[in-house]
């Protein structure tokens, strides 16, 4: 059954509340985003299964060449030879 009632509403305040919860949404998940992987920065390349002892001993760094949208980078191992992989799988290089 419809009633003939007038809809009062205010459509500033929703659009407003809801542009200011997007953005507080977009602000956490950009919070943790890994901001260590740029192009031209030195990462180190973590490999799995390694024993206790041998995680000191790790290869030498990398320069990263490329950046993709997906969560992974592409390293420089040679030149003229390259490799993609994810982001969990590198660490930041620190001298």
């Amino acid at each position: 059954m419809f009633v003939n009632i007038p809809l009062i509403t205010d459509w500033h305040l929703i659009t407003t509340n809801r542009e200011q919860f997007v953005n507080e949404q977009l602000w956490r998940s950009n919070t943790r985003r890994q901001r260590y992987c740029t192009p031209g920065l030195r990462v180190l390349k973590n490999l799995p299964n390694l024993p206790s002892l041998a995680t000191l001993v790790r290869p030498f760094p990398y320069n990263i060449t490329q950046v993709q949208a997906n969560r992974t980078i592409t390293i420089l191992l040679t030149p003229g030879v390259t490799e993609r992989i994810n982001i969990r799988r590198a660490s930041p290089y620190q001298p």
